[in-house]
């Protein structure tokens, strides 16, 4: 043992030198040539971010197969538990409370939309305006998150105030379900709140979107931890599939990687003596979650089910390609990721010879969540940001700090140490990479604090002063100037006339109180690349259109504002410790701005202009078509 410890340091140098060398020139050294348009900051900076994923596969393989070379045949010595505990129930009271709290739907509501809690407001409001998800407006993830929304709704009333309540409430039960499960596996208190507060910075969700929820990853987590429990058990076969299944009507990317792991999982078992075993079991959870995902999907959309399907390969088609990539650099962040991975590439191979004598609830837990990584790390190295390159890593950062029993993989504990160490280390630098969403967050839960417990109330709206739903009416102060475009839109002789809202404008249509009738729900072109809005237009040349003032004054006048330099010590320091984000993103939004303008901004400028209002413009401007 003594030499493998000595040698350990210098694999993990070799494994993770492979990786700082290979993604950091590899990517660049070949062309892209993506087979449609996409818009990608990658790509303008000379860097191939499809080929950077499969660089990782190859370079995860290598180390995989050499450390299965160097590996010892005998079993390692079993590695004893910490023992199962207990549930304590003060413990899951506080932490529900504590979650629901920080998401209190009252105060949240005053001042949202906020971040990503935007795309999940709009798609609600259009489904009150009668459209249908993938169908009448696009929506990148699976129907169940955008349906549970919206049975909610149905409950509680679609409204931001009913959004708000539903995250937390999730929140809360989330993280409630997750420590009730480090209670099960981790007896000792202190070393539980360790592990928890370890992988909370990765799992709070700043961006108060339901699609960054904990539960769209710790799902993978449950699903990986049931099946790895007794993977020959029938009844809890059963579970697993309708798990997973579920599970990808949810959030299809991250099932797909929980079901290739839990298919490594079963790969393993195919060496040892319970093959036959593994060869029912296996095959039961992967058609029962097939049955299961199909079933729901129909259940939710009917027989308005291909237009998911459609969808669903027309934006993994496009990522695939790169489109909204991010050009990979090194941070500390991502330095102590695939530092992680590294350390998982070795002990999954060392264990290689081993898995021919059986494998227990550690090993088979280690290997599905390094295979969860595998897959996840697609999206992750496509957005290359700390946001999805943490979610990829979910499951291998409990893989390090749950004391399961292990047998064949021999994880030292100076290898969990220094797995824990690095997971601290990507934690720690990961908060400043939601600073800012953090105080977005913060600002606007503080101010709607104030406004309640001040007793400020909200204006109220007569029936019909808007075409729909509205977040102005659930606001301490409304906005004047969007209400004045919302009203004007209402009006009998305009109601029927549709409404496109140009780049970013699509976040102020909760306020404005008019849906969108242009199938692309945000600004980031999935499908609004092959069908540009100008498209929209020249089928509904009575349409009005929403844009921002910037994007009317550099249209309509050419005149750009370019963003003065400065020295910010949060996105400099971020840069460098956190993400590609804090470099790239401005470059991608005007890349997307560029590919944008280049089609429906020329329509614009040819065939529409101003509409005159009562009120001056604020922000946002509408627009009007031409006399033809």
């Amino acid at each position: 043992m003594t030499g493998i410890i000595r040698r350990l340091p210098l694999a993990v140098m070799t494994g993770l030198g492979g990786y700082l060398v290979l993604l950091a020139f590899v990517p660049r050294l070949v062309v892209a040539n993506p087979e449609t348009e996409v818009v990608s900051a990658a790509l303008a900076l000379g860097y191939n971010a499809p080929l950077a994923y499969s660089v990782v596969l190859l370079w995860s393989l290598i180390l995989i197969l050499s450390a299965a070379l160097s590996g010892k045949a005998h079993m390692a010595a079993p590695e004893p538990a910490l023992g199962c505990g207990r549930f304590v129930i003060w413990e899951l009271v506080a932490v529900f409370a504590l979650f629901f709290l920080a998401y209190f739907p009252v105060f949240l509501a005053r001042y949202a939309p906020i971040t990503e809690d935007h795309g999940f407001i709009t798609a609600l409001f259009r489904m009150v305006c009668g459209q249908i998800p993938f169908k009448d407006f696009e929506f990148l993830y699976g129907p169940a998150m955008i349906y549970s929304l919206w049975w909610w709704g149905q409950v509680f009333g679609v409204s931001v105030t009913s959004y708000f309540s539903f995250l937390a409430m999730q929140e809360a039960v989330q993280f409630t379900v997750l420590m009730a499960v480090l209670q099960l596996a981790i007896a000792d208190r202190r070393r539980r709140y360790l592990v928890f507060l370890l992988v909370l910075p990765f799992l709070v969700d700043t961006l108060l979107g339901v699609n960054w929820s904990a539960l769209r990853r710790l799902l993978a987590v449950f699903a990986l931890l049931l099946a790895a429990m007794r993977p020959f058990d029938f009844r809890m076969n059963v579970a697993v599939a309708v798990l997973i299944g579920l599970y990808a009507t949810y959030s299809h990317e991250y099932a797909a990687a929980a079901l290739f792991g839990i298919g490594l999982m079963y790969g393993v078992l195919l060496l040892g003596p319970n093959r036959r075993r593994a060869l029912v079991s296996g095959p039961v959870i992967a058609l029962g979650a097939l049955v299961v995902w199909a079933a729901g999907i129909y259940a939710m959309l009917g027989p308005d089910w291909p237009h998911y399907i459609e969808t669903m390969k027309r934006v993994v088609g496009v990522m695939s390609q790169g489109h909204v990539s991010f050009a990979f650099h090194w941070t500390l962040n991502s330095v102590a990721l695939f530092t992680l991975m590294t350390l998982a590439c070795l002990a999954v191979g060392g264990a290689m010879t081993r898995f021919r004598q059986g494998a227990s609830m550690g090993d088979l837990f280690l290997v599905g969540a390094f295979g969860f990584t595998l897959v996840a790390l697609k999206s992750g190295l496509t957005r290359a940001d700390h946001w999805h390159l943490g979610a990829a890593f979910t499951a291998l950062f409990f893989a390090f700090l749950l004391p399961l029993n292990s047998l064949a993989v021999s994880i030292s504990p100076q290898m969990r140490k220094a797995g824990v160490i690095l997971i601290a280390i990507a934690g720690l630098s990961y908060l400043l990479g939601i600073h800012s969403s953090s105080k977005r967050y913060a600002r606007a839960y503080l101010r709607g604090a104030e406004d309640v417990l001040s007793g400020a109330r909200t204006v109220e709206f007569a029936p019909g002063e808007f075409r729909g739903p509205t977040a102005e009416e659930e606001h301490t102060k409304p906005n004047a100037k969007l209400s004045a475009i919302g009203r004007y839109l209402a009006d009998p002789a305009r109601t029927d006339r549709p409404v496109l809202y140009y780049g970013t404008a699509w976040m102020v249509a909760p306020r404005i109180g008019a849906c969108s009738e242009y199938f692309p729900l945000d600004a980031l072109m999935y499908s609004e690349l092959p069908n540009p809005g100008a498209e929209f237009l020249e089928r509904h040349r009575d349409a009005f259109v929403v844009m921002t003032r910037a994007d009317y004054l550099r249209v309509f006048e050419g005149e750009t504002k370019q963003k003065e330099s400065e020295l910010a010590l949060i996105p400099w320091l971020g840069s460098w410790l956190t993400s590609v984000h804090f470099t790239q993103v401005d470059l991608e939004a005007r890349l997307l701005q560029d590919a944008r303008d280049r089609t429906t901004g020329a329509y614009l400028r040819e065939y529409y202009e101003l509409e005159n209002l009562p009120e001056p413009f604020g922000r946002e401007v509408l627009l009007r078509p031409k006399a033809r």
